[in-house]
């Protein structure tokens, strides 16, 4: 058995009918990259198939928010030891331990259900359930103290006042870490539930490179590195490139995080066969050996234990492994060793236009210039729609402004808006019903803009419900919010 490489060899023979009527999940990975699931396994893991490629196996354990799988297997391929991890599988309700081990080319994997479950007065799923309400609660209320501020600095912005240039500099880059920091948290959130939903479409990798260095490019400025970025023209991936730039953005954060002021940041990319590889290279502090196995795992960060390093809660890495897996890819780092510099390589496929035609592109606007616009604010934050409100209106709309439901009604109904800006935690009565009482109430339907600090999908949908046509979490960003104010309202809403 130690000898066999090909998972077919083995199954091919009599233990094939043990293997398929084993009540335990049972799989086999074996060095051809294919997988084999006995029955328990594929109703365990949603496959349909007995016979399953590798790329697919773990791209849905992924979407299934199931990722610790991968972690427990890629330590079981790596040494000769056995590897378990303990999950939860939505569709029995029930808890498994799911246990890796190597022999000689394969990798088996058996999963059983959890029998004897640690006692706790609240059951496991419903401290999870618990957990997620929590991070949802708290980047509501870290992002609505946020909107604020953001859209202060970007008045100023538009005043061209040039006193106190240094200090709103440092106010802006700040806010913009402590804003990253509630997005990585709720996109851990979202991808450990399976809630994350990649829209893919055929992007050019040099754009979404190009995205990437701006986004980090305050940083990378900061630490006044030398950045440079060799992606030939021609690298096309089916991507969500949102997503996709949000992978590189992390990457080249990380290198500027660790590397010595004035240091080197490389990014290449070329393709190789048929996937195209990515590599993010500096010459910073390195990866120590024994923090390799263990780089993309949350939490982790590159410095040693008791002393201080660079700010963040390490979870960056772990983003960009698992985005990157949803795209079916793979990324490894690398490292010489302490003060060696790092290199992280990022490997995606080359799809065809079949397999990226069946998901759905991500629609972008075009950012033109609106015109004069009647435009309703409505938020309790009094702070926040104050700051909303002459924003807009140095950029030459006519705005106004109310901080609850029937207040906004009364205004709505001299002022006839041509959109309108909403806050969903409303008192007396919420975004939802205003938005609900604003299309009854007016003659030729308004664009209907949620700003909010909630921002789970089941957010995104209540409102989608409620007849918004477009649903934006604070803070957000002046210039993309004018661009979705000039669009269209979609007239079946409501």
């Amino acid at each position: 058995m130690a000898r066999m490489r090909s998972g077919s060899e083995l199954l091919a023979s009599p233990v094939r009918a043990l293997f398929d009527d084993l009540n335990e999940g049972i799989g086999l990975f074996d060095a051809t990259g294919t997988v084999y699931l006995n029955a328990e396994a594929r109703h365990l893991f949603a496959q349909e198939r007995a016979e399953v490629s590798s790329r697919s196996f773990w791209a849905a354990i992924e979407a299934a928010g199931a990722g610790s799988l991968r972690i427990a297997f890629d330590r079981a391929r790596r040494s000769r030891s056995s590897e378990a991890v303990e999950h939860f599988v939505s569709s029995t309700g029930r808890w498994y331990t799911t246990s890796f081990r190597r022999t000689g080319g394969v990798v088996w994997m058996v999963s059983c259900e959890r029998t004897h479950p640690e006692a706790t007065d609240v059951p496991a799923q419903e401290l999870v359930k618990h957990r997620d309400e929590f991070l949802a609660l708290l980047g509501h209320e870290l992002r609505n103290p946020l909107a604020p501020i953001v859209t202060a600095l970007q008045i100023l912005k538009l005043r061209g006042e040039s006193s106190g240039e240094r200090e709103r500099a440092v106010i802006e880059r700040q806010v913009r870490h402590m804003v990253q920091l509630v997005d990585d948290l709720l996109d851990v959130s979202r991808l450990t539930r399976g809630k994350l939903n990649l829209q893919r479409e055929r992007v050019e990798l040099s754009s979404v490179v190009e995205r990437a260095v701006e986004k980090a490019s305050p940083l990378l400025e900061e630490f006044c590195h030398h950045l440079r970025v060799s992606v030939p023209p021609g690298l096309v991936v089916c991507a969500d490139s949102d997503r996709l730039a949000q992978v590189f953005a992390n990457l080249l954060t990380n290198a500027a995080k660790y590397t010595p002021r004035g240091g080197n940041v490389a990014v290449r990319a070329a393709r190789s066969g048929r996937r195209i590889r990515v590599d993010v290279t500096d010459d910073g502090t390195g990866i120590a050996p024994e923090l390799r196995a263990r780089i993309f795992e949350p939490f982790t960060r590159g410095i040693p234990e008791g002393r201080r390093g660079p700010g963040g809660l390490g979870l960056g890495l772990t983003l960009v492994q698992s985005l990157v897996r949803l795209h079916g890819g793979t990324v490894r780092a690398r490292s010489s060793g302490p003060g060696r510099g790092s290199t992280f390589t990022v490997e995606l496929p080359t799809l065809t236009q079949e397999e990226c035609s069946e998901t759905t592109p991500n629609e972008h606007a075009d950012a033109r210039s609106p015109r004069r616009r009647r435009i309703l604010v409505v938020d309790d934050n009094e702070d926040a729609a104050k700051m909303l409100g002459s924003a807009l209106s140095a950029l030459g709309h006519e705005v106004r402004v109310a901080h609850d439901g029937p207040h906004a009604l009364a205004v709505a109904r001299e002022f006839q808006p041509e959109a309108a800006v909403l806050d969903i935690g409303l008192p007396v009565m919420d975004g939802y019903e205003l938005a609900r009482g604003l299309c009854a109430l007016l003659p030729q339907r308004p664009r209907l803009i949620a700003l909010t600090g909630y921002g789970q999908d089941s957010d995104r949908e209540r409102a989608r419900g409620a007849g918004f046509d477009l649903h934006l979490v604070k803070p957000v960003d002046l210039n993309d919010l004018v661009r979705h104010l000039a669009e269209t309202p979609h007239a079946a809403r409501c």
